[in-house]
């Protein structure tokens, strides 16, 4: 019977869960290289490799990490223990409660971490895989511009090395829209409706709401606006301009924007840089500057991250902190194929068991990094051989020897 003419029941074991995929061998390579180069370039700027638990109990997994991250987490009953676990949808809160313990013993010291393992969605609203293999960096300890700057420019050396040539760098601060609030004194209702308002740049529905509310008029005119300030980095000086009745705070986050940008293209002045004071992606989490980056035609963000000071506070640390995460999946995906595993040199090695010199040859072989197929039987079986592009063969003394395999 066919594969095409099995069974509904059977048919149904070859399904996978929507935005769930698997790795074929040469996207699986492609992943695994990429893992590897960065984990060894962030290694290269100071950042320690850390491995945290795939499952935490949920009491702890979301601390500091507002509703976003709770509604993206799967739940499951510990057998053990009968608590709710989670299955984390993000490592930088679990790297947060590992700094917290290391940080009790040197408060001070900035201590940098970087990461890349899988990640599991409950939900993904349709953008993409829904187990993303998230790499990441953290520097924690620091509240300076210059951990920012390190951050972004780390992320995007990672990037770069990915083979990323057109990324599109989008900055906002979540302050702005932070301090609007504050200074309106609104509910946690209007909060979260204004949010989604300003998130949606939905003007008309904006106006009309903010028509609605019980606040100050020039308050109002400054939460109308901020949808509408966006652009490159120039629009920041518009920006200051419209926001000035707001005071010193939210100054102080615009001028962190310009010196951020400045900088930025200081030492990348081709990298495009876009502001947008209304982008509050991950606003319950973070709280300061946010940052995503983007690839023309691609629908969202391949990298993104910001500042998040004081997710350590539960644990009873108050720790700056910042950081970004890249999805390597999503970037091999989109990017040109690469080296391909048939495309790689791969000697195929007809040796019998018993032959001693020909298996200290593959040995030798598979120590300076060659690839190296064993036969599986006496006879060279077609399939075998059908991905290599050499043979050992013996020579005329009857020594094992590599040569081209022509096909």
């Amino acid at each position: 019977m066919s594969a095409t003419s099995l069974p509904a029941s059977t048919e149904d074991l070859w399904l996978l869960p929507d935005g769930f995929d698997e790795c074929m061998p040469e996207e699986a390579a492609r992943i695994e290289q990429l893992r590897r180069q960065s984990l060894d370039l962030a290694d290269k700027w100071g950042y320690d490799h850390i491995m945290p638990p795939l499952v935490e109990f949920m009491d702890s997994l979301l601390i500091g990490t507002g509703a976003d991250l709770d509604l993206r987490t799967f739940r499951l009953i510990d057998q053990a223990s009968g608590r709710v676990m989670g299955v984390r949808a993000d490592i930088s809160p679990q790297i947060a409660r590992f700094d917290a313990y290391q940080a009790r013993i040197c408060m001070d010291m900035p201590a940098r971490y970087c990461y890349a393992d899988s990640v599991l969605f409950a939900n993904n609203e349709g953008r993409g895989s829904r187990s993303p293999l998230q790499f990441g960096a953290e520097l924690f300890g620091c509240a300076s511009l210059t951990s920012d700057l390190e951050i972004l420019h780390l992320m995007l050396e990672v990037l770069e090395l990915a083979g990323v040539a057109d990324t599109h760098l989008s900055l906002g601060h979540v302050d702005v829209f932070r301090a609007l609030v504050d200074q309106s004194n609104l509910s946690m209702a209007e909060e979260r409706e204004l949010f989604t308002l300003v998130q949606h740049k939905d003007q008309p529905q904006l106006e009309d709401y903010l028509s609605r509310l019980n606040i100050a008029s020039e308050n109002k005119w400054m939460l109308t606006a901020l949808p509408d300030l966006n652009g490159d980095p120039d629009i920041l000086s518009h920006a200051r301009s419209v926001l000035s009745p707001a005071g010193s705070r939210i100054q102080g986050a615009v001028d962190y924007l310009e010196n951020i940008a400045m900088k930025l293209r200081e030492r990348t002045p081709n990298l495009p840089i876009h502001v947008d004071l209304a982008e509050l992606r991950g606003y319950s989490y973070h709280t300061g500057i946010v940052f995503s980056a983007f690839l023309p035609g691609h629908g969202w963000d391949i990298a993104r991250g910001g500042r998040y000071d004081g997710v350590g506070v539960a644990y009873g640390l108050n720790r700056p902190a910042t950081g970004f995460s890249i999805d390597l999946k999503t970037i091999v995906q989109l990017l040109v194929p690469g080296e391909t595993v048939a495309s790689r040199e791969s000697i195929f090695a007809p040796v019998p068991v018993d032959d001693i010199e020909g298996r200290l040859l593959i040995a030798q072989l598979r120590q300076q990094g060659k690839r190296v197929i064993l036969a599986l039987s006496d006879q060279v079986l077609p399939y075998e051989i059908r991905d290599c592009t050499h043979i050992m063969e013996r020579d005329d003394a009857g020594h094992w020897k590599v040569v081209r395999w022509q096909t």
